[in-house]
């Protein structure tokens, strides 16, 4: 069955912010030649100022750096000195594919597939996927663009969706059991379906019998309504938080939603430039590059060690709306650490 068109464009068209009415993508232009300035953008989850930084924190270099709250609102800077992610750690983007020839993304990709045959392979069409991978895996710290989560990770680009935001349940599951089969340990599903879906089901519980997290964001639809694949018991949910700590209007929420994460982050575009990505798409990318950030850092974490500690570790979400609470990168790690059985081998 095909996505609907409500639902695509809830999750799909750039992931927009349908409920507040704002674009999700902003273009991020360097108020000065050569990035050591940057314009603010008339976005209330921009305002305020940022949290102060103690030195046993990592301050990278990307010129955005400063925009991106959301990475300090994860406790990223603090987690970084000690998990700075590896490139054996693979994130499957399951989306609309990746621009390869985005400057801050060279490095990151893996092959990928194209499980529509589109004759592009896996190169991005609509942009999606290509913020998405942005968000998770950007090369962090390099003087350009953008800070990822996980900035030596690697991302796997599976195109299931195509220039126009639409796509089948049958590409998806597809695209899900390609990346299982192929080395990722972390499945990112930024997409919504108009209902549960048997295909994409078998598929998500495919994956996650052979050891990947599958993460799935929640919806823009501002509902308590259940959706898939995000309301599947094997996937992590993901709500969207704004700056101040609390969900956004636009998400969706309830009990079957497992934590949230923040809502935007600057990121990757096609044609090398930047954006700020907003939605649940965005959220579910940050749960899935900090994931990856920990398992490059405890391997040896099984996919149940990871769904148990991210919700116990969650700090408590202001005014509610989710299973656990906001996601807390640093007491994720290291809850992690102390859970997952230590990495053993023949002494040099």
């Amino acid at each position: 069955m095909k996505l609907s068109r409500r639902d695509t464009l809830v999750s799909l068209a750039f992931a927009a912010i349908l409920a507040a009415g704002i674009a999700s993508f902003f273009s991020l232009r360097p108020a000065v030649a050569g990035g050591a300035r940057i314009a603010r953008f008339d976005n209330d989850s921009l305002s305020g100022s940022a949290r102060t930084l103690s030195r046993s924190q990592r301050v990278p270099s990307d010129p955005f750096w400063s925009q991106a709250w959301s990475l300090r609102a994860l406790k990223l800077p603090d987690v970084w000195p000690s998990a700075s992610g590896a490139p054996a750690t693979v994130v499957a983007v399951i989306d609309t594919g990746v621009d390869p020839a985005q400057p801050d993304l060279a490095g990151a990709l893996v092959p990928g597939a194209d499980t529509l045959d589109s004759g592009t392979g896996t190169a991005d069409d609509n942009g999606h996927g290509t913020a998405v991978a942005g968000v998770i895996a950007a090369r962090s710290d390099n003087r350009i663009g953008v800070t990822s989560v996980c900035g030596t990770c690697a991302v796997m680009p599976v195109k299931v969706i195509g220039a126009s935001g639409f796509g089948d349940a049958a590409h998806i599951a597809t695209g899900i059991v390609w990346a299982t089969d192929h080395g990722a340990r972390v499945i990112n599903l930024s997409v919504i379906l108009d209902g549960p879906q048997q295909s994409v089901e078998d598929a998500v519980r495919y994956a996650h019998d052979r050891g990947v997290v599958v993460v799935a964001a929640a919806g823009n639809g501002s509902g308590l309504d259940p959706t898939y694949p995000a309301a599947y018991p094997e996937v992590i949910s993901v709500a969207a938080a704004q700056e101040d700590g609390a969900l956004y209007p636009w998400t969706q929420r309830g009990p079957w939603v497992d934590v949230a994460a923040p809502g935007c982050s600057p990121s990757t575009a096609r044609g090398g430039d930047y954006t700020m990505f907003c939605g649940t798409s965005s959220a579910s990318a940050s749960v899935a590059g900090v994931v990856a950030l920990a398992l490059s850092v405890v391997p040896t974490a099984s996919n149940v060690d990871v769904e148990r500690v991210i919700s116990e570790t969650a700090a408590p979400l202001r005014g509610g709306g989710v299973a656990s609470g906001y996601v807390d990168a640093l007491a994720f790690v290291d809850g992690l650490r102390a859970a997952a059985p230590p990495v053993t081998g023949l002494a040099p």
